[in-house]
Order: structure tokens, then sequence, then C-alpha cells
């Protein structure tokens, strides 16, 4: 195992998947400063004027976030794996531990208890819990069923227990996005590990039996947006006219885009809501046009190609199902955002990957690719 300052180790650093991140933590910045600024008035407007017009100051948390999570990106890369694979346990038992307090501590936000603040600044654990959970489960299934895979049903049950615990305390805040992420991550590293075909079946017809049970513990906010995904009830205030705005905007920018200055950009009206973070993807394609967007598509199935060529190239066990783990949770995030804003997908609160703005979830994901740049330099 080679340390991160060998020369070696260094030349084996994917560059690429580094400049990758790069490029969409600048696009998110200028989808941000774009989301943000005032809208645009007279046709007489100076240059001086329109950038006058932008507010800034999501623009520089975001950044500050970015290098905050550059830091802990080589602060994780500069450890051998290995121990933080030793060190899982205690990481996943202490952010179980910080969920569990938030229905004591947390501060309630939009109907759900998933923040903590201190001094003015949020943080979502559930964010970092991701990692958490991923780690351990990784640990277990490298340890315990690298050969055969699972077999039986009783092979499942300290697997789905640890990605369990983390799911229901996530899904009682209630925040079904980030749970539904979570299970996602799982069932990315489940089958890698392969698992029978009659468990496999047995799994997906109990899931269909709790689907009432599943139907009575979801929030009236919950329900309602499946009903309306599902075309079954108007909601013309709530979030079908959100999904409508999203769409409206994304069809306006035609081709090439708007621009970050144009007059009457639905985004800069306020017409498409949580601009900033949930419907980023909407101020994208308002303001770079089906060109911008499909750059940003370009980028995601490139940041995804180079995760899964490290996962293939990775001789280890544990690193492997990590980093699938990470593109797990990566593909869901991007094809749930750009999916709800699109109308395609339930409307949930989950960030556009290194693109929305957002403290917690630019945090994780710089961390979640030191994990990946890190197994993928030492072997």
């Amino acid at each position: 195992m080679r340390k991160l300052t060998d020369r070696k180790t260094l030349r084996s650093i994917d560059w690429w998947l580094v400049a990758n991140i790069f490029a969409l933590v600048l696009y998110g910045l200028l989808s941000i400063a774009a989301a943000m600024a005032t809208a645009a008035t007279g046709e007489e407007a100076t240059l001086a004027d329109k950038l006058a017009n932008l507010n800034l100051y999501y623009v520089f948390r975001q950044a500050i976030w970015f290098v905050i999570g550059l830091v802990a990106m080589v602060f994780i890369m500069s450890i051998d794996y290995n121990t933080i694979k030793d060190m899982s346990p205690l990481i996943y038992w202490i952010n179980v531990g910080i969920l569990a307090a938030l229905f004591v501590l947390g501060k309630a936000t939009n109907n759900a208890v998933s923040w903590y603040t201190f001094s003015g600044i949020g943080f979502q654990p559930s964010e970092l819990c991701k990692l958490s959970m991923l780690l351990m489960l990784s640990r277990v299934l490298s340890q315990g069923f690298a050969e055969d895979g699972i077999q039986t049903f009783r092979d499942l049950v300290k697997p789905v227990g640890i990605v369990a615990i983390p799911f229901v305390l996530i899904a009682l805040q209630p925040d079904m996005g980030t749970a539904m992420v979570i299970a996602c991550m799982a069932l990315g590293v489940f089958f890698v590990v392969r698992i029978r075909k009659k468990i496999v079946l047995g799994c997906v017809g109990g899931f269909v039996a709790a689907l009432p049970l599943i139907w009575l513990v979801l929030s009236t906010t919950q329900r309602n947006r499946i009903r309306v995904f599902l075309g079954l009830t108007n909601d013309a205030t709530g979030t079908e006219y959100n999904v409508r705005m999203s769409q409206m905007a994304i069809g306006s920018g035609g081709v090439a885009g708007k621009g970050m200055f144009a007059e009457g950009n639905l985004s800069q009206l306020d017409w498409v809501p949580v601009k900033e973070s949930d419907f980023i993807f909407s101020v994208a394609g308002e303001t770079f046009g089906f060109i911008g967007g499909l750059i940003l598509i370009l980028l995601y199935a490139s940041l995804l190609w180079r995760t899964i060529r490290i996962a293939i190239k990775t001789r280890d066990r544990f690193g492997s199902l990590v980093v699938v783990g990470v593109a797990s949770m990566m593909f869901a995030h991007i094809f749930e955002n750009m999916g709800m804003a699109m109308g395609i997908m339930p409307v949930t609160g989950i960030p556009l990957p290194f693109v929305s703005y957002g403290g917690s979830s630019m945090l994780t994901n710089m961390m979640a690719y030191g994990l990946v740049l890190n197994i993928g330099s030492r072997w």
C-alpha cells in the first residue's frame, strides 16, 4: 500500500476525474449566480449595470464550502483507506447517534427535522450518514460474502440492519428523498455482491406487500407529490405548479439559452421554486439552454464512467464496493433531481451533486470522491 505523497501514487490519481469535479463545481457557481441575480431591466443597461444585479452571497458561500470540501478530500486521500475501513463501525454509530439526537436537538425546517443550526449555519447530518452507512455496509459484505455472495435470508439480516437503521431515522424526519438515496446505494452494493435469485424475488415480494404500510406512514405532502406525479390529482398552487414553472423555465431556454443577463428570466423573477438548490437544473436549462444542459449531462456521464472504471480496476473487495456505492449515490441524485425538474420524477428535496447550493451536500460529495480517489490511486 503506497502513501499519497509517493510519486507513483500521485501519477496514479485520476486527474481527469478531479478536473471533472472542478468543472461541475464551476458550472454550479455560474448557475447559482444566475439563479440569485436580480432580473435585468431596460435595453440600455450596461454590462456594469448587469454585473451589479448579481447577488454573489450564495456563490461565495458555496465556494467556501467547496474549499472546505477540498481540504477534506485531500485529508481522506492521505489516509490508508484500510484504516478508514477499520474505523467504519465507530464512524457509523457516531453518525447514527447524531441522527437520533436530531429529534431532540434539531430544528424543524419545511416541516422536517433534518438540520442542526450553529450560529446561523445549517448542517444536515443525513448527508454524511450516507457515507458512514456505505463504509459499514462495504466492510461487512467484503469480509463475510466475498466469495459466494448472499445465499440465505439469514445472511441478509446484518447488512439490511445496517441500512435500515439510518433509513428509518431519516424517513421519520421525514426526508424520504435522502432515505431513498440510501436505499439506492445499498441496492448498488448488493448487486455487486450477488444475491441468489430466490432471495431477490422474496425481497421484491415483501416490498410490494409492504406498499400499503409505506403509504400510510408517508406525510400528506409526500402523498400529494406522488398523486401529482401519477396524474391522480391537480395541485395548481403547490407541487404541480412548481413542476410546471420548472418545465417552462427549461423550455424557454431554447437551444443556446437566454444568458445570465436576459430580461424576464423566469428563475430570476422567482417563478421557479427553490431555484438555487432543488430546481437548479431549471435555472441551468433557462440560462444555458439545451447546449448547456447537454454539457452538464456529459459532465455527469464522464463522472460516473470514471467512477465505475475505478470500481472495475480495484482489486480490493472493500474498495470496489465503496466506489460502487458512491457511483450509485451520484446516479440516484442526478436522475431524481433532473427528473423532477423535467416532471418525470416525483418532487423531492434531493440536490444536484456539486451544482446545487448547499454546504452539507458539497462537503459529503467531496469526501465521497476523496474515498474514490484514495481507493483508485493505491492499487
